[in-house]
């Protein structure tokens, strides 16, 4: 999704310099922005780069084919340590890359149990063969899809996440062109001055 382009034909030129135009199509979208389909990963790659080059605005999203698997181990000691976990596993062959315990909404209690992230290229019926973790008797189940949007933490638009955006940052607290860490900085700064100037009076 590329976002403001003025003249199509000279961007349109500049991508086929280097891409035949059978390997891609584009389409506008609502709000001027123009989405851009490609044919292989090999033109994705290119793409971007011509991109990033470019210095355009624009975000793309996660690769459904190759991006990892995600579970939930239930029923597993919510004080058992992610690395022993992913150890564990591995150990038995299963590609296993991450473990993190499950928070309790709100209260950020530890819950029993994990979600578990796999290699893209690991047979899904193999992972919900796995009967145990670390002695336990665990189940695992696929994980809930959450039915919030995704906003993004680089530009703070909805609909993708900061790992595949290459727009500009813009504050969530003021809207200013920075990253929203700058502004938290500079908030601690004054605030940390301004208690010192009281401790001194």
């Amino acid at each position: 999704m590329v976002d403001g382009i003025k003249v199509y034909n000279e961007f349109y030129d500049k991508i086929t310099e280097h891409i035949p135009a059978s390997k891609f199509n584009t389409k506008l979208m609502k709000g001027g922005s123009i989405k851009i389909n490609v044919a292989d990963g090999e033109v994705y790659r290119l793409m971007t780069n011509i991109l990033l080059e470019g210095r355009y605005a624009w975000h793309s999203y996660e690769d459904k084919h190759t991006r990892p698997i995600r579970v939930m181990a239930r029923n597993l000691h919510h004080s058992c340590n992610p690395g022993g976990i992913v150890s564990d596993l591995q150990a038995r062959e299963y590609k296993v890359i991450d473990a993190a315990n499950k928070l309790k909404w709100g209260s950020k209690e530890p819950l029993d149990m994990f979600i578990l992230t796999v290699s893209a290229d690991e047979n899904t019926n193999n992972i919900y063969e796995i009967a145990s973790i670390l002695g336990s008797k665990v189940e695992i189940q696929p994980l809930r899809k959450s039915k919030l949007i995704p906003q993004c933490k680089q530009c703070q638009a909805y609909g993708h996440t900061q790992r595949y955006c290459n727009k500009d940052p813009r504050c969530v607290k003021c809207a200013g062109k920075h990253h929203t860490r700058v502004q938290e900085a500079e908030r601690s700064t004054t605030e940390m001055c301004t208690l010192r100037r009281s401790a001194s009076r």
